[in-house]
């Protein structure tokens, strides 16, 4: 066989067989960590989860619209009149910032 003892069908001497492979997991690892490490230092998350209007300005955050939070789609067509690229595109450039959600008239 491959020169390891067996006792009873199982092997008592084991040893292991892929440790090229663990080092290239951990050093994928250790790269994942500097990744987000950088991300954390570097990035704006406030960027990443920040509404944006139709003029591509971060709600609450680009200067211009720093005090409007919140983002309102002003668009009230029904979206099946459109295709697909053409929904997105309808919805995204009726986007406004504005500070606080209007309320609906009852």
């Amino acid at each position: 066989m491959d020169g390891s003892k067996h006792v009873a069908g199982i092997v008592t001497e084991r040893r292991p067989t892929d440790v090229f492979w663990c080092g290239v997991f951990v050093v994928f690892l250790l790269a994942m960590v500097g990744i987000c490490g950088f991300s954390v230092v570097k990035g704006d998350i406030q960027r990443l989860i920040a509404p944006q209007d139709a003029s591509r300005r971060f709600c609450g955050i680009d200067e211009a619209v720093k005090d409007k939070k919140n983002v309102y789609w002003t668009m009230s067509l029904p979206l099946d009149t459109f295709g697909a690229d053409e929904t997105a595109r309808a919805i995204y450039s009726s986007a406004v910032c504005v500070k606080e959600c209007p309320k609906q008239n009852k």
